[in-house]
C-alpha cells in the first residue's frame, strides 16, 4: 500500500512560509494532510504525471533529479497555492513517498541568479543539494538510468 511521509525538513519549510504568509503555510499543511489521507491522491502520485481532482494538484517528474538517478517528482497545487511546489521522493521498493521540501516556485521573470527563497529546480541550488542528501539519508534506492 502506498504511503506518504514527511521528511526531516517539511515543518521547517512550512514554518518559513508561515513567516511570510501564515495563511499559505496553514493551507499547505492542510493540503499535504489531504493527500496523505487519500488513497486516490497517493495513487496519482505514483503515476508520475498528470492531475488529481481532490485536492487539485498536478504531479510531474523533475528531470534534473531523474537524470542523476533520484526518483523525485514535484507536486504543484492548483488554485490558491499554485506558486508553491512540493518535492517528493518515491521509494519503489517499499511503496513510500517522502515529502522532502515545500518551496515557493521561482517566478519566470526573476533574475537567473540562485535565490534562497525561491526555487526553479536549479541543480546547484541549496535546496537541490538538501533534497539529494535527504534522499540518500533515507536509504531510497537510486533508479537505474537507461
Amino acid at each position: 500500500m502506498l504511503n506518504l511521509y514527511d521528511g526531516d525538513n517539511v515543518q521547517e519549510d512550512l514554518d518559513r512560509i508561515r513567516q511570510v504568509s501564515l495563511a499559505d503555510g496553514d493551507l499547505l499543511d492542510v493540503f499535504l494532510t489531504q493527500i496523505a489521507e487519500s488513497r486516490e491522491a497517493i495513487w496519482s502520485l505514483s503515476q508520475r504525471a498528470g492531475e488529481h481532482p481532490d485536492p487539485l494538484f498536478s504531479v510531474k517528474v523533475i528531470e534534473c533529479f531523474q537524470q542523476r538517478g533520484f526518483n523525485v517528482s514535484r507536486i504543484r497545487p492548483l488554485r490558491l497555492l499554485s506558486q508553491y511546489r512540493v518535492i517528493v521522493a518515491f521509494d519503489a521498493q517499499n511503496d513510500d513517498f517522502y515529502v522532502l521540501a515545500v518551496v515557493r516556485k521561482k517566478p519566470h521573470d526573476a533574475p537567473a541568479a540562485i535565490d534562497p527563497d525561491s526555487y526553479d529546480y536549479e541543480p546547484d541550488h541549496p535546496l537541490s543539494h538538501r533534497v539529494c542528501d535527504e534522499y540518500d539519508d533515507l536509504g531510497i534506492p537510486r533508479i537505474r538510468l537507461g
